[in-house]
């Protein structure tokens, strides 16, 4: 979700030199209502090579999950869909047979297949939102949702961006009059040596706009294009 989407109280404070030139700093609320939806695809190409399958997996590598993980996924090492899957967690139980060197030579027990079972290699959880076979495999698709994190770059409508140096509790951002905690603060200096005083406007604007509880238009004279400031 863009920030341009939601009404967020904005602040110019300096912040313990963590929103220094174009850094900021915004709350913990903040970052949850920046979370974005993400969907991800994962597949696997079968060939003649692999096997791909809940017992034949269990066969080679009896000790790589545990009976909860397994119990997930269906007979043919498919995990189910509407399951939630967390980082390391299989999605497609496989084994591939191993390259033999034909000067090489080999131990009597030494595993002929390795593990090629595909996994969930992202940070934030995600749930299985369908399961399907194409023309050369499983493929498995994912839903995430992710929050705002540090290192998250944020941008306005006039060019202003920069990167999440901070995420702080709503409990220790400065507040305003009423007790409110802000959710964004932005560097002072940043709007002069940028020289973009319409961050500042459109900032006033919503304030404006939460005092009279009247939404404010505005009508840009390039593309014509109607903009409404909403309250806070």
């Amino acid at each position: 979700r863009r920030s341009s989407d939601l009404n967020m109280r904005v602040a110019y404070f300096p912040y313990k030199g963590l929103n220094f030139e174009d850094a900021q700093v915004i709350s913990e609320s903040a970052a949850k209502r920046l979370s974005s939806e993400h969907m991800y695809q994962h597949e696997l190409e079968v060939t003649p090579k692999h096997k791909v399958g809940l017992n034949s997996h269990i066969n080679m590598f009896p000790s790589t999950y545990d009976k909860k993980t397994l119990a997930r996924m269906d007979n043919k090492g498919i995990i189910r869909a509407g399951e939630t899957v967390e980082f390391g967690q299989p999605l497609i139980l496989a084994a591939k047979e191993r390259d033999r060197s034909q000067n090489k030579i080999h131990k009597k027990r030494q595993p002929g297949y390795a593990d090629e079972s595909v996994v969930w290699k992202h940070h934030d959880p995600g749930v299985v939102t369908d399961v399907v076979w194409g023309k050369n495999g499983p493929v498995v698709l994912v839903k995430s949702v992710s929050q705002m994190q540090v290192g998250d770059k944020m941008s306005g409508r006039y060019g202003d961006k920069g990167v999440v140096a901070a995420i702080i509790p709503d409990a220790q951002m400065p507040h305003d009059k009423d007790g409110n905690p802000f959710e964004v603060l932005l560097s002072p200096d940043g709007t002069i040596t940028r020289t973009n005083p319409s961050q500042t406007i459109e900032a006033s604007l919503g304030k404006i706009a939460a005092v009279t509880g009247k939404p404010i238009k505005e009508i840009g004279r390039a593309s014509c294009r109607e903009r409404v400031y909403h309250p806070v």
